[in-house]
């Protein structure tokens, strides 16, 4: 896992929940919030999608990732309970100001949006992922076919 992409989903989960809460507050209604909905929403598809690809990271991060799995896994647990938090307290805001019918208008929402972000984003993401598996793997067997064809040669050499 990214520390820096699930510090900046964090972040941004937390600005808009903050937002959030406080439009709610004040009384505003949830049609003048779709912004920070909507960027709220993103962050937490995006912490779920950073949590998701540590499980099975590309092969070149596997090998260069230089961050502990003991802190990947505190990272993944500490935003996670966080972004439960946010959700939960997101949930009480809005079901005592407007009701569990706008409640559940916001879950489609966030379906809509994070189905939005897999097709547009996260497929962008991946495919610059196979991009670097394919640069990295044909890098090892450039590689080591010039280590085999090197000694190949120094054994020929000295064979003669």
């Amino acid at each position: 896992m990214d520390p820096l992409t699930i510090g900046v989903a964090l972040s941004a989960a937390s600005k808009a929940f903050g937002a959030l809460k406080r439009g709610i507050e004040t009384g505003r209604e949830i049609e003048d919030m779709t912004k920070q909905l909507g960027s709220w929403f993103g962050a937490m598809s995006d912490i779920n999608r950073v949590e998701q690809r540590s499980k099975k990271p590309p092969l070149f991060k596997k090998i260069t990732n230089s961050q502990s799995v003991e802190q990947e896994a505190i990272d993944s647990v500490v935003a996670k309970q966080k972004a439960m938090e946010m959700r939960r307290q997101v949930r009480e805001l809005i079901l005592w100001r407007f009701g569990m019918e706008t409640w559940n208008e916001l879950l489609a929402m966030e379906r809509k949006i994070r189905e939005e972000r897999k097709k547009a984003v996260y497929a962008q993401k991946e495919r610059i992922d196979a991009f670097f598996n394919a640069v990295f793997v044909s890098l090892a067997l450039s590689a080591c076919t010039a280590l085999v064809g090197g000694l190949a040669y120094v054994i020929y050499i000295m064979i003669k």
